[in-house]
């Protein structure tokens, strides 16, 4: 943005940033931040409203980006509205040898327009500087 005066200034530029070597994983969804880890096992909610597009099957990928510390896994629930479509009790640890981590979760009541949110219980292992990528993909 360049300014000149009070009233006087150009339309900030905006550079959206590149998914796409994440490409594999598909759509990009939302990301996370050391701000939303907490280091006791908390769920962590992501809006993914448009990403779920029909009924199907449908990957949801995990992936830390960066960040020293890694994030722990406990479960997670793909809801639309507040009724819960799927409860996946699957764990794991996201690392830098490990970044990615995927559900599998079938959709059967899909209604247009309904909003769709993914709640990931999580925590930062010895720490919340963690950072990452939520994508989703239809199978």
């Amino acid at each position: 943005m360049t300014v000149v005066g009070d009233r006087l200034y150009s339309l900030p530029i905006y550079f959206a940033p590149d998914y796409s070597k994440y490409k594999q994983y598909g759509e990009f969804t939302q990301e996370w931040t050391p701000m939303q880890v907490q280091t006791s096992m908390q769920p962590m909610r992501f809006e993914c409203t448009g990403k779920i597009s029909g009924n199907g099957s449908y990957e949801i990928t995990f992936i830390k980006t960066k960040g020293n510390d890694n994030l722990k896994i406990g479960g997670m629930k793909l809801l639309k509205r507040d009724e819960v479509l799927s409860d996946i009790n699957k764990s794991g640890v996201l690392s830098s040898e490990n970044p990615d981590f995927t559900f599998e979760v079938d959709v059967k009541t899909f209604e247009a327009g309904t909003p769709f949110y993914i709640d990931l219980n999580a925590c930062g292992e010895a720490g919340n500087d963690v950072s990452g990528l939520v994508f989703i993909r239809k199978k």
